[in-house]
């Protein structure tokens, strides 16, 4: 069982640098200055493709891991990554990381996130490479995306 997870552990490394794609949008509404989702997209990315992580997942699909996501924060309603993704910490807002990081108005760390643990979705033909494993998401990134187009940060 180890070496399963060390396997899903470096397929996760290898899929964070592959290019991320849209998922499917979440159901609530974004805060101010945070990142509208793209449209889902339904084809098998060709990162999956070229990496085929379904080979793995019968040795391991990353359940009992837990793998911690420095970046912009994750968005914990994701319809893809809900109910996988911890409180995590804040250190923007907190400067001993109490505020929680499960919240993401860039979209990396949610982008991040679902490399690693997208649930399957109807209509959308991304799946994360270790879909059972779980996100402890780290806010330290403070670039917000602006209404012109913009970033800050």
């Amino acid at each position: 069982m180890r070496h399963g997870r060390r396997l899903v552990a470096s397929l996760a490394v290898a899929a964070a640098v592959a290019v991320a794609v849209p998922l499917a949008p979440p159901a609530h509404a974004a805060p101010q200055n945070c990142t509208q989702p793209g449209e889902p997209y339904a084809p098998i990315p060709w990162p999956q493709k070229l990496l085929e992580p379904a080979r793995a997942w019968p040795l391991s699909e990353g359940t009992g891991v837990t793998v911690a996501v420095i970046d912009s924060g994750v968005d914990a309603s994701h319809p893809q990554l809900r109910g996988r993704v911890e409180r995590g910490a804040n250190f923007l807002t907190s400067a001993n990381g109490a505020a929680p990081g499960n919240v993401d108005c860039h979209g990396h760390g949610t982008a991040v996130a679902s490399l690693i643990a997208a649930q399957p979705a109807s209509g959308v033909g991304f799946r994360g490479i270790a879909p059972g494993a779980r996100i402890l998401p780290v806010l330290v990134s403070e670039q917000e995306n602006l209404q012109d187009g913009s970033t800050s940060g």
